[in-house]
């Protein structure tokens, strides 16, 4: 009897603990609310989250930790799934010697961005999926993009060879060029040189016209971008009269035009891809990102405003109603992209059409106006994505959009996850919107996504950066930023003190959090070794979370006093980044000239870099 009595109390009390540990493991990738994570669970590799443990397992084996960084939407993540972490003799090989830890690049950016840069620095060139070795402190130690999976599996067996002989020294050179590296000298940010900030904006003008693609339109030689950050500060310039050059306002009118009638822009669903990989915009990168969607809103808005007669807001609105067919959740709130590889493990299955199709699809007559296009030829092999429909009268162009719209295609998977500064941005985008359509299913759709930013993302003064799931990710100062940015502009269109008033407390709160003695941090929650903070950050895909934080915060005012005069300091702060590289600092660029218009145009402000 007591034997029975001890029994049940014995159960009682390691029940929880057991029930806690089963959860743990079982909420690790089979539940993951992260579909690229799930996407994994069945991988016979032993993927472990990133955490904490990571590191005390891997102290506690003396083994390499494996990053493994990726998403959903990504080709080429999928093809080394495939490959190798479907494949048993990697997967045993990864599971003997190695940590391996699997991360969605969306939920961790900060520790995904400095992973890329540390393996652009060794290797000349980085991308997803990115695959990363770390020693047990947290120190990178070596890493490398895509590799095939012999590629891979002979990678593995010389780093482990490396590691068993001399661990002791590779954990020293790790640290010690870690150090190095998160070192920067301190004159970067406070020279005592003079720089005029006129002289700046030529600065800026001349990079940007020396990367131009005067044929084609957009920056650089081999794939190409949207570069929201470079073409929106360029459009600003140009329309505030700052840049002069007499080239410029050609190029970026060329860029528009081709991001939209060539294949960046999918001309029969909608919606623009995340890149081309050749400089004639004609092979796309198939999936589509929310935010770049959205930054085309703007960036089209933006363009309209100044060039009316050019039908810029018609791109803007046919983007909305792309981003809302096929990313809005029904429940509130958009999703992050779509997949580059169909439900057929297709790369662009859904966008590509055989001539068979097309013949069935389409009329003779609207295969005729198609063939009449200098941009599209009837495919005699493989599929082929339509295009030349921009060249067609409008009439002609909906009636074949709307046959090939409703033939039938395989689905591009939509990864369902909500992040913080991507759904910003899309309240901004319809704010700006609902500015220039101004009818009811604009404003109701601004008010719903204000809504969902509101009840999703802020949680007692707090920003998530996952919604409905904030454990699972890191939030950022570009979440906080770019909320904080996407109030104040509602708040502003509804006239609202209360959410202005929010906006300004999210701003106190990212100045709290990321500056500290002069300098910005992306993440306050690090697992592993940071370095100091940077005195700017760059433009990136989005624009740098510095400038819109600094720009809402002199739009809107501030609280404190205290950081309305260091907002007013940054905001004319020219480092010496700004100079030596005017094109990765454009926003940053556009805000100096905004803040001293008056001066620009007289000529002459000085100002010493660093103060």
């Amino acid at each position: 009897m007591k034997s029975a009595v001890r029994h049940i109390l014995l159960v009682a009390i390691l029940l929880p603990f057991w029930q806690s540990v089963m959860a743990a493991q079982t909420v690790g990738l089979v539940d993951h609310p992260s579909l690229y994570l799930r996407m994994h669970a069945d991988d016979p590799v032993e993927w472990r989250g990133w955490g904490k443990p990571v590191l005390e397992a891997a102290q506690a084996s003396n083994r390499l930790i494996y990053l493994s960084i990726g998403y959903f939407s990504c080709h080429w993540c999928h093809v080394m799934q495939r490959e190798s972490f479907k494949d048993v003799e990697v997967s045993q090989y990864l599971n003997q010697h190695f940590i391996p830890v699997k991360i969605d690049r969306e939920l961790r950016p900060e520790l995904d961005r400095r992973m890329l840069e540390f393996v652009r620095s060794i290797e000349g060139r980085a991308g997803w999926p990115l695959n990363v070795f770390l020693t047990p402190e947290g120190y990178p130690l070596t890493g490398f993009p895509y590799q095939s999976r012999d590629e891979f599996l002979h990678s593995l067996a010389a780093l482990t060879e490396q590691w068993n002989q001399r661990h002791i020294k590779l954990k020293r050179t790790a640290r010690l060029a870690f150090e190095k590296s998160s070192s920067p000298s301190d004159q970067a940010g406070s020279v005592s040189e003079v720089i005029d900030s006129l002289e700046l904006v030529r600065l800026l003008e001349s990079d940007l016209m020396q990367r131009a693609d005067d044929l084609q339109g957009g920056f650089g030689e081999t794939s190409k971008f949207p570069a929201y950050p470079q073409l929106s500060s360029l459009i600003a310039l140009l329309e505030t009269g700052a840049i002069i050059n007499e080239d410029a306002e050609a190029f970026a009118q060329l860029t528009l035009d081709n991001m939209l009638s060539l294949n960046l822009h999918d001309q029969v669903n909608g919606g623009f891809f995340r890149y081309v990989t050749d400089p004639d915009w004609q092979i796309p990168h198939y999936e589509k990102m929310l935010y770049d969607n959205a930054q085309m809103i703007l960036l089209y808005l933006q363009a309209h405003a100044i060039w009316p007669d050019r039908d810029y807001d018609d791109v803007a609105l046919a983007t909305l109603e792309f981003v809302n067919r096929e990313l809005l959740d029904p429940r509130g709130g958009y999703f992050s992209s779509l997949s580059a590889v169909d439900v057929n493990d297709v790369d662009g299955g859904g966008y590509l059409w055989s001539r068979k199709d097309l013949l069935s699809a389409l009329s003779a007559d609207d295969l005729h106006a198609l063939q009449r296009t200098a941009s599209f030829a009837l495919p005699e092999n493989d599929p082929v994505q339509v295009t030349g429909l921009f060249q067609l009268s409008a009439d002609t162009r909906q009636s074949i959009q709307e046959k090939l719209r409703n033939y039938g295609r395989p689905v591009m998977p939509a990864d369902n996850k909500k992040l913080a500064s991507w759904n910003a941005l899309m309240l901004m985008a319809l704010v700006e919107m609902e500015k220039y359509r101004r009818n009811e299913g604009i404003r109701d759709l601004t008010d719903r996504q204000y809504h969902f930013v509101r009840n999703n993302f802020i949680h007692e003064g707090l920003v998530s950066r996952f919604s409905g799931y904030a454990d699972f990710a890191e939030s950022t100062l570009e979440d906080y930023a770019f909320i904080a940015r996407a109030l104040a502009d509602y708040g502003r269109l509804r006239e609202s003190p209360e959410v202005q008033t929010l906006a300004r407390q999210l701003i106190e709160e990212t100045f709290a959090r990321y500056y500290q003695e002069g300098r910005w941090s992306r993440s306050d929650n690090e697992l592993i070794p940071v370095d100091r903070g940077e005195w700017i950050l760059s433009d990136g895909t989005l624009e740098s979370p510095v400038t819109l934080l600094l720009e809402t915060a002199l739009m809107l005012g501030t609280e404190s006093t205290e950081t309305s005069r260091v907002a007013k300091s940054l905001a004319t702060r020219m480092t010496m980044e700004l100079r030596n590289a005017p094109f990765h600092y454009a926003s940053a660029i556009r805000l100096i000239q905004q803040r001293t218009g008056a001066e620009l145009k007289s000529g002459r402000l000085n100002r010493s870099i660093g103060q």
